[in-house]
């Protein structure tokens, strides 16, 4: 085939616009979005159960749902969450098992179940939904909630009919509610119950069908409408008829109030009330152009919105990904321009040209075949493209300057071209599939990381395929007119400067590094201890902490995020003094910078509280146009703050990727007050050492309950438990009436005691519990109040009470793999020994950073082993694939000097690189070894034939190194915070190929003879053969 396309140069043009007009035209199709979307594989059971203790929803409502399911084949974990009102069970749907079939056997189940409590609402199936958010829009103003609530649903229901948008909500806004709240004086007074309220209004408010009249004419349709929408229509209920014809209406007796629910609840934007719409995409999503639509939908709604209400845009995503996507395509058009340059240096200007179009039909091809993959175009995908740049360019390198070298020895024309390409053929075909079977673990792996890595792998591989494409079919046909070089070629600025060059690289490589490896090899044991003993020093950069580890990267974004939860059962008086603590603490920090810096480096402040958790965001100007680090900002507002009373927790992140704490340990056990006093000694464990702050853990405060419970006299008064519960339930939580639609909502009816009554501890001693007609019995006779500490919310893992401990890192001073080793190796088995039953666990970051380095280290290990067998079927040999591939470890140590020089932590990312940098490795030891074979089949001294090859693959080698590193230089040098989440892996690929040059041109040679001296003494031993130092 090679052959065919040399000869026929139509067909390699007509292959390579083929390749080039289908990756253009694919450019509309490709979704857009700024990290690859994940599919959760997550089931989510929801039971709304409102009044309830979490208590309560943990012995009716959890328990009873991780029965019914817990025993269903695929389950990987149960997760059950109870707090006020509401219980949740979180299903994770193990690998390889169809989470849509896990949905319907977890339905049939729980429909099944006939012992939830009455009151609850039926429970919620469904499967936990990817989707990301692409903007908010948040709607100010000084205004009242009605008022604001309107507009905020109108702008809701104008973004939703947007193209490209999935889903839109609104947050900030409490539901609609009619309250109808009696006394219990006011009961006592006109001899009436809650029941009776209650009855009357379910009999005199009420919307039902009545059939139809099949009339002749038609059907005429019955209807009977009596229903109340409005407050003045409940208060014309007709509680009671008196003899004399008077009328009690429930005007009469109760506050009819036309409001909200009883939600402690506060939002506001820079501090006025406000909502935020918050705009989402799932499926083909594509952030940039619904972020356009919205903004022209912005522009547009503000000329309309009534005088004071501001509407404006709020982490908007979109600018992250233009942000990004402007960074990677300047890096890496100037990367491509520095490669062209490098290559023009070293080759002649026409295959230095033709190599860099191959880039370009490599890039494109992979475009083309993107649309139907399950990836889109992302963060990255797009900095796979400029990870790979100098990856597919050493393809088109060593079959051009393998074409150019035919051509100067005397042939001519499409031979040339075929004998060159042919006769570097094997080395750089399995180079190219060796790169890509390193990439291809990530491929097969389940979980969010892997899916976030698998786009970039994909993209590898897809540019790496059609790079072959390019190099074996493409190239050969335009480089068959190549001539040798004219002495006006030789003579021009470029060919004095490019022989120059090439005379000083040959000179080098015979004067400087040909001795100085004949010294290295002479003293191949001394120098394979050289480079062992450096391999093992490197390595304890990690072990003794001078290079720290994470799983996700530590990004700086340009928003701080402050996160406050306070003491369960504070008033949400509290939450206000403290909420204006910290938008008071941000306002004087934005007046600061204006006086120093004389702009808005504090753009805008957004708060959101809800019961005792506090949520304030800071957003800055993006970090390009923004000279103080974000992290002096994060201080500054923190001094600002001060101490805040009553804080159970208290943290500032300002990173770009959402993660969870470094450290997060998980504790279960049937007993929770074993689980309490385990989970405090951890906590002193975990205070002990340094760079460790913000200590916490999820039990929730404990709070005071009071435990209703029925009395033996009850029976006396012909009162059972049902009934006390009930009536109680209806005084201070309420009864639901009905629920009323009303345009877009759904109004629930309560009926219950008043706000005053019910903040009061007196009024439940002064209450009574009504039985039959006329009869009244205060509580106090029929129930005992017991005043106990219960909790504000329940988790449970895996059918076990589990709580969590967290802790946040200061990296420059902890290492949290360090210290969660030393907790589990030392501290743990004492403290299991202890507290038997109780089981521990890793959660979070590490427990996901485990999982993911188990999968990838057992995946990558039969990547391994099929390049071995690759490279052992290309060379006929075992040996020698041990020797291509013992360079790869030192991949590794590159990487870990990069992050040291750079003072980097190392992530997930970090080592992608040294996947990718392994590619490149196999690459030129391939390169090496095929050389050394040629040459021994012409030079029976071994030594004298490895130095040879290296010598003549110097050039080569170091070529496709250097552009590699150089490649990857503009993202090295980028400053700003979106080019961080690359660092790592940029560092690991550029400084792990520089590292490994150093091996593949010193290391590699000298064990090879090493080898062949192993060899020779086998021989020597059965009877025959010399060490190759003898021929020296």
């Amino acid at each position: 085939m090679i052959r065919w396309f040399t000869d026929n140069k139509v067909a390699a043009n007509l292959l390579m616009i083929a390749i080039a007009l289908g990756g253009i035209l694919s450019l509309p199709l490709l979704d857009r979005e700024v990290m690859p979307g994940v599919p959760l594989d997550m089931i989510n059971i929801d039971v709304v159960y409102r009044g309830a203790s979490p208590a309560e929803i943990e012995e009716r409502i959890c328990i009873r749902i991780e029965e019914a399911i817990h025993d269903l084949e695929g389950i990987k974990s149960l997760t059950s969450e109870a707090v006020d009102g509401r219980g949740g069970v979180t299903v994770e749907v193990a690998k390889g098992f169809d989470t849509q079939k896990m949905l319907a056997d977890i339905k049939a189940r729980v429909d099944a179940l006939d012992n939830l409590p009455e009151q609850a609402e039926e429970p919620q199936i469904q499967e936990a939904p990817w989707s990301e958010e692409v903007v908010e829009l948040v709607v100010s103003a000084d205004t009242d909630e009605t008022a604001l609530r309107e507009i905020a649903y109108r702008v809701r229901d104008d973004v939703a009919r947007l193209p490209g948008v999935d889903e839109v909500n609104v947050e900030g806004l409490r539901q609609p509610e009619m309250a109808i709240e009696v006394s219990e004086y006011t009961l006592r007074k006109y001899n009436l119950a809650f029941d009776d309220v209650v009855s009357a209004i379910r009999r005199s408010s009420i919307n039902l069908s009545g059939g139809a009249i099949r009339a002749e004419g038609g059907d005429i349709t019955l209807r009977t409408f009596e229903q109340a929408y409005v407050a003045t229509d409940f208060e014309d209920i007709v509680l009671l008829r008196n003899p004399d014809g008077t009328r009690v209406l429930l005007g009469d007796v109760a506050d009819v109030r036309d409001g909200f629910e009883e939600v402690d609840e506060l939002s506001r934007f820079n501090g006025h009330r406000a909502a935020a719409i918050i705009v989402r995409v799932r499926n083909n999503p594509d952030v940039v152009s619904v972020n356009e639509a919205v903004r022209a939908y912005a522009e547009r709604a503000r000329t309309t919105l009534p005088p004071g209400v501001q509407l404006d845009i709020w982490l908007d995503r979109s600018e992250i990904f233009a942000s990004r996507a402007n960074m990677l395509l300047s890096s890496g058009a100037i990367g491509l321009v520095m490669v062209f340059v490098l290559l023009t240096l070293f080759l002649r200007p026409i295959i230095a040209i033709w190599v860099c179009i191959g880039i370009g039909i490599s890039f494109l091809g992979a475009l083309f075949v993107i649309p139907s993959t399950p990836i889109s175009v992302n963060m990255m995908t797009l900095f796979a493209f400029v990870l790979v740049l100098g990856i597919v360019v050493d393809d088109a390198i060593i079959i051009g300057e393998s074409i150019h070298v035919e051509v100067e020895s005397g042939l001519r024309g499409a031979e040339a071209a075929y004998q060159g390409a042919i006769r570097v053929a094997k080395p750089v075909v399995f180079a190219g599939v060796t790169t890509m079977i390193a990439f291809s673990p990530t491929l097969f792996m389940e979980g969010a990381a892997a899916k976030i890595t698998m786009a970039l792998s994909l993209v590898v591989i897809l540019s790496l395929s059609f790079s072959l494409i390019d190099a074996f079919l493409i190239l050969p046909a335009h480089l068959s007119r190549l001539k040798p070089l004219s002495d006006k070629d030789r003579m021009s600025m470029l060919g004095r400067a490019r022989r120059v060059i090439a005379d000083s690289l040959t000179n080098f490589s015979r004067q400087r590094y040909g001795p100085f490896l004949v010294r290295a090899v002479r003293s191949r044991y001394l120098t394979l201890a050289v480079f062992i003993g450096a391999w093992l020093v490197i390595m304890s950069f990690i072990q003794g902490g001078w290079v720290k580890q994470t799983f996700y990267p530590l990004i700086p974004g340009d928003d701080i995020i402050v996160n406050v939860r306070l003491s369960d059962g504070v008033s949400f008086t509290t939450t206000r003094q403290v909420v204006a603590q910290l938008e008071t603490a941000a306002e004087t920090v934005r007046e600061q910078y204006r006086q120093e810096r004389g702009d808005d480096i504090v753009q805008n402040v957004r708060t959101y509280a809800r019961e005792n958790n506090i949520l304030v965001t800071m957003e800055l100007m993006p970090s390009e146009v923004r000279d103080e680090p974000i992290e002096i900002v994060s201080d500054r507002w923190r001094e600002e703050i001060g101490f805040i009373a009553d804080t159970k927790a208290y943290t500032f992140d300002f990173h770009l990727i959402e993660r969870e704490p470094p450290i997060k340990l998980g504790l279960t056990a049937d007993d929770i007050d074993m689980l309490n006093a385990a989970t405090a000694k951890v906590e002193q464990k975990l205070a002990t050492y340094d760079g460790l702050f913000g200590i916490n853990n999820s039990q929730r405060s404990a709070r005071t309950e009071i435990l209703v419970t029925a009395k033996p006299a009850a029976e006396n008064y012909d009162v059972d438990r049902q009934q006390i519960a009930n009536q109680v339930r209806q005084g201070f939580f309420g009864e639901e009436v009905q629920r009323i639609p009303r345009g877009r909502d759904e109004v629930k009816v309560m009926v219950r005691y008043p706000a005053a009554a019910r903040s009061s501890l007196e009024q439940i001693n002064q209450m009574r519990i009504r039985v039959g007609e006329d009869v009244e019995v205060p509580i106090g006779r029929v129930a005992d109040l017991e005043y106990t500490q219960g909790m504000s919310a329940i988790r449970r893992l895996d059918r076990r009470r589990i709580v969590e401990v967290t802790a946040e890192s200061d990296y420059k001073i902890a290492d949290p793999y360090a210290i969660v080793t030393d907790i589990r190796e030392n501290f743990v088995p004492g403290l299991k020994e202890e507290f038997q039953g109780l089981d521990f666990l890793v959660k979070g970051e590490q427990d996901a950073a485990s999982e993911y380095t188990i999968e990838l280290m057992r995946l990558t290990s039969l990547a391994f082993l099929a390049t071995f067998g690759l490279i052992a079927i290309a060379f006929r040999s075992y040996i020698q694939p041990a020797i291509v591939m013992t360079a790869v470890p030192f991949g590794l140590l590159g990487a870990i000097v990069g992050h040291l020089v750079f003072g980097i932590t190392m992530s997930m990312f970090s080592f992608m690189g040294v996947v990718a940098a392994a590619g490149v490795v196999i690459n030129d030891n391939l390169v090496l070894i095929d050389g050394i074979n040629k040459i021994r089949d012409k030079q029976a001294d071994i030594a004298k034939a490895v130095i040879e090859a290296a010598i003549t693959r110097f050039r080569p080698i170091l070529l496709t190194s250097v552009t590699t590193f150089v490649g990857l230089m503009p993202i090295m040098a980028e400053r700003s915070s979106q080019s961080e989440y690359l660092k790592p892996m940029t560092l690991s690929l550029g400084f792990g190929v520089f590292f490994a040059s150093f091996v593949t041109l010193i290391m590699v040679p000298c064990l090879y003879v090493v080898v062949e001296d192993a060899r020779a003494w086998v021989q020597r031993r059965r009877g025959g053969g010399k060490l190759v130092s003898d021929t020296e």
